[in-house]
């Protein structure tokens, strides 16, 4: 059980939360609702039965969310993070942080060569570049000479805008527009461009694969989205989580609570539009387990469209069974198996025609 509140702690936690989200969320219009919504909440005595902190910023952060269906705007528990700054700016955030950035390698995870020459970069969130620029730029450059690329964004939940800036900027030729935000506090709108020039070369040739799920979300959709509508690359999953509204986070330790409030709106070209409560639909739709194999099949598909040397086609046939085979079992005969051994290694798997073995990897 956390803190016990009285009718009078939870009123001022109402009132404070009302007041703004008012002020900042990004929808005039549907932040004085959710601001309506929850103070006739509280006088009917729905929230009467609720004593404990964390459940009442649960129940408080649902009916927000009813109204508005932004998954960013959240009440939770204040925590002394940032040692009694009641809005600290993101410099501050990021000075205490830093270690544990530092520690999860700012988001990237794994980058490595795929069979076949394509490459591979698991990023698990999106640092800013101000700290993560010099580890961003080693990723890219390791998979500089690669024939496709693979971004795995399935446990992504966002992060900051100026890493998709630097990433993008390697994928395309020129200062490209790739997306902004209309802020609300004064009326504008915040572009995002490529950048003129990366450390290193770039992949402007090179065909994109990005691997989403259910749970990636923010700005990993963000990228996705991007990239998506430029036709710069083909999304790979399940349905993104719906968050494309930009949130800063304002503490009141007087009130026990900090409030995670949308203040902009994602705005993306050509259509000018965001995938804010819909997600990022995939171009192909697996399941999230397969989505990584699935890319794999469609990368060599298109390095077989090109090559003409007939072992190299062999090669790459053999690659795309494999990666096929991770989804469902090859099926073999006897005097195949000698092709692939080492199966079990590479997580195939094998079922001999006749003979009932079944090898799983």
């Amino acid at each position: 059980a956390g803190e016990k509140l009285a009718a009078a702690q939870q009123q001022r936690i109402i009132e404070t939360v009302a007041h703004v989200i008012s002020e900042q969320y990004v929808d005039k219009d549907k932040a004085l609702e959710m601001a309506e919504s929850i103070h006739s909440a509280l006088d009917s005595g729905s929230y009467d039965d609720i004593t404990d902190l964390p459940a009442f910023c649960r129940r408080i952060t649902e009916d927000l969310q009813e109204v508005s269906k932004d998954r960013h705007l959240r009440v939770v528990p204040y925590q002394d993070e940032l040692k009694g700054e009641e809005n600290a700016d993101f410099e501050e955030i990021a000075r205490q942080r830093l270690p544990i950035w530092k520690e999860k390698n700012f988001g990237f995870r794994k980058v490595e060569r795929l069979d076949g020459n394509i490459g591979y970069i698991d990023l698990r969130f999106f640092a800013d570049t101000q700290y993560a620029g010099p580890t961003a730029i080693a990723a890219m450059n390791l998979v500089a000479y690669c024939d496709a690329l693979i971004f795995d964004l399935r446990r992504n939940t966002g992060g900051q805008p100026s890493m998709i800036q630097l990433i993008s900027s390697y994928l395309y030729d020129t200062p490209t527009h790739i997306g902004g935000f209309y802020l609300r506090e004064d009326d504008s709108m915040q572009q995002f461009w490529t950048q003129a020039y990366v450390s290193g070369p770039r992949l402007t040739d090179v065909p994109v694969y990005v691997l989403v799920s259910d749970k990636t979300f923010s700005a990993a959709e963000g990228f996705a989205y991007s990239l998506q509508q430029l036709e710069r690359a083909t999304i790979v999953g399940e349905t993104t989580g719906g968050g494309a509204n930009p949130q800063r986070p304002h503490y009141f330790p007087e009130a026990s609570i900090t409030v995670h409030v949308p203040y902009g709106k994602a705005v993306t070209p050509p259509a000018n539009d965001n995938w804010e409560g819909t997600g990022v639909a995939p171009d192909i739709a697996v399941p999230a387990s397969e989505a990584l194999e699935a890319a794999q099949v469609e990368a060599i598909k298109g390095m077989l469209d090109k090559e003409e040397d007939e072992s190299a086609r062999h090669a790459l046939r053999m690659i795309m069974a494999e990666a096929e085979a991770r989804r469902s079992p090859i099926r073999l005969t006897d005097s195949e198996l000698d092709e692939y051994a080492g199966a079990y290694e590479r997580g195939i798997r094998i079922v001999v025609e006749g003979g009932g073995l079944e090898v799983l990897g």
